[in-house]
């Protein structure tokens, strides 16, 4: 098994704003860690036990967390000082890496560690050059997809084809176990039309020259973290993966909580209030009576008030919500809920989503939150409001 792996940490996370406006995206809490957390323990899984994490945005506080665990593996920290892409952030790694075989994962994904530790173990039966992870996804044209040869093998990655013109419906998952032969391919490669090093056109000449093995796995075990929706949905499976304990009711045994669900320290819930499934509630947080929570990330040291319901949301930290405050999680009329991403009006592809949060948010009593509604941080709503769309 490759003993070394690198993790892809050093990007900005501009979709889910506002939530990385105060934070990396690799440190927004899913099922009770941060999604580094989890992406560590699936490459110990895999067999490695000398991690490197590519760093640049906010990369202090990245490593100021990595520094309380404890870990099976050692961590290196790797700076990206420039944020010039995949390509990029590998080539930054070639030290660390040296001239051994080595594990490669993008730190927004989220994956089966199964499926992490059989890529491995057939890298190192069969010899290949690489082998990378290829998702079976039902709208592979909004990904890159992966040309295949002789049904195994990768020929080639076609980024976001048209509709209808995708070569398979199997996607670049952004997971790998590489040769070091990789890296001398990476010192090629130049500027896409983005402006970035793109690894994905180091991985094209080595699926020229020789054997890329493609292993395939189901959309039910990967999930990659782009838009707010997708840490709702990564926790829900990281809760049917790692069932987390009933907590105990230090809070009140009047309290109806429904797991999965996770509850960190110092919380409160006050009598009568319901909780879950699919909820994480983080250390410090306060919640009033006669209040439901439900398919829920709410971040430390909130406050939220009696007779308030969230439902299919994402709070940040040191909000309050007060008395009376309601979230829709549907639509109007019923069709999917849009949600205002980097400026433009996107279909989240979802019948229930209720809203994104920013930190230190306060919501005036009796407001009403429409579904896909997105509050940037420090925002002050009056009470009695009626919020839909971007408020920032």
């Amino acid at each position: 098994m490759a003993r070394k792996a690198v993790i892809f940490a050093a990007g900005e996370g501009t979709r889910l704003r506002p939530l990385t406006l105060n934070r990396p995206k690799h440190l927004l809490p899913i099922a009770g860690k941060p999604l580094i957390y989890w992406i560590i323990k699936s490459v110990e899984y895999a067999g490695a036990r000398e991690i490197g994490i590519v760093v640049h945005y906010k990369a202090d506080m990245i490593i100021s967390y990595l520094k309380t665990l404890n870990l099976d593996s050692r961590l290196y920290f790797i700076f990206q000082h420039k944020p010039d892409g995949t390509a990029g952030a590998l080539d930054a790694a070639r030290d660390f890496i040296g001239n051994e075989d080595f594990l490669l994962i993008y730190g927004d994904v989220i994956i089966d560690p199964k499926d992490f530790r059989e890529m491995a173990s057939i890298f190192e039966k069969e010899g290949y050059d690489a082998v990378i992870l290829g998702v079976q996804v039902e709208n592979p044209w909004d990904y890159g997809v992966l040309k295949l040869r002789n049904g195994v093998y990768m020929e080639k990655v076609v980024e976001k084809p048209p509709r209808g013109e995708e070569p398979s419906n199997l996607i670049n998952g952004g997971v790998y176990v590489f040769s070091p032969k990789i890296l001398d391919l990476v010192k090629r490669v130049g500027f896409s039309v983005r402006g970035e090093r793109e690894l994905t056109d180091a991985l094209q000449m080595l699926a020229l020259q020789g054997r890329v093995f493609v292993y395939r796995t189901e959309r039910s075990k990967w999930r990659d973290i782009g838009k707010p929706w997708d840490l709702l949905e990564a926790e829900a499976r990281l809760f049917r993966r790692y069932l987390p304990p009933v907590p105990k009711c230090e809070v009140s045994c009047d309290v109806n909580v429904i797991p999965p669900v996770y509850i960190g320290e110092n919380v409160e819930i006050g009598r009568y209030s319901t909780i879950g499934p699919n909820v994480s509630l983080h250390d410090n947080i306060k919640i009033g009576k006669f209040s439901r929570i439900s398919n829920s990330i709410i971040m430390r040291s909130s406050r939220i008030g009696d007779y308030v319901s969230v439902d299919y949301s994402i709070i940040g930290e040191r909000c309050v919500l007060e008395n009376g405050v309601r979230v829709l999680s549907e639509s109007e009329n019923g069709s999917n809920v849009k949600m205002v991403i980097k400026g433009k009006l996107e279909d989240t592809g979802r019948k229930k989503l209720g809203c994104v949060i920013g930190d230190n948010v306060v919501i005036g009593g009796e407001s009403l939150i429409k579904a896909g509604s997105v509050i940037f941080n420090n925002m002050v709503i009056p009470s009695n409001s009626t919020v839909s769309g971007l408020v920032k």
